[in-house]
C-alpha cells in the first residue's frame, strides 16, 4: 500500500493487517488447507489485526487533546465502523465467483459508503456547531 511516510493512522492500519496479508499467501501454500479451511483462520486473523488497530486506535484518540468527548467518541466509532466495512469488503470480493459479482459487491459497498459517509458528515458537523454554539454562549 502507498501511504504517506507521516501518516500515522495510515501506517498504523497498513502494520495491522499486513500480517493477513502476508500470512494468507505463505499458510496457504506451507499447509495446503482446505478453502473453508483458509477462510476461517483468515477470517480469525483479520478479527485479531482489526482488534489491535481498535485498540491502538482507542489509546491514540484518548490521548488526544480533546479528550473523552462527544466529537472524540464519534470519530472513534465511525473510524472503527468505517474499517470494519472495508475489511467486509475484502471478504466478499475474495469470495465472488464471476467479475458480475465483483461488480455487484464493490457498487453495493460505494453507495452504502456514500450513505455513510454524509450520514456521518452530518453528524460531525452538527456536533462542531453545537460546541461552537456552546463556547459562544460562555464566553458571552
Amino acid at each position: 500500500m502507498a501511504y504517506r511516510n507521516d501518516d500515522p493512522i495510515a501506517r498504523k492500519i497498513e502494520e495491522s493487517f499486513r500480517g493477513v496479508l502476508d500470512w494468507d499467501a505463505a499458510m496457504a501454500e506451507k499447509e495446503a488447507l482446505t478453502g473453508i479451511e483458509q477462510d476461517v483462520q483468515i477470517e480469525e486473523r483479520t478479527k485479531h489485526a482489526m482488534e489491535n488497530y481498535s485498540q491502538w486506535l482507542q489509546t491514540a484518540m484518548s490521548a488526544s487533546p480533546w479528550g473523552n468527548t462527544e466529537l472524540n467518541k464519534k470519530l472513534l466509532s465511525y473510524a472503527t465502523e468505517n474499517v470494519t466495512t472495508a475489511v467486509g469488503l475484502v471478504q466478499k470480493l475474495s469470495q465472488a465467483k464471476k467479475l458480475e459479482d465483483v461488480v455487484k459487491i464493490q457498487t453495493d459497498f460505494i453507495s452504502k459508503q456514500m450513505i455513510s459517509f454524509n450520514e456521518q458528515t452530518r453528524t460531525i458537523v452538527e456536533i462542531c456547531t453545537r460546541a461552537a454554539q456552546d463556547m459562544t454562549k460562555r464566553s458571552t
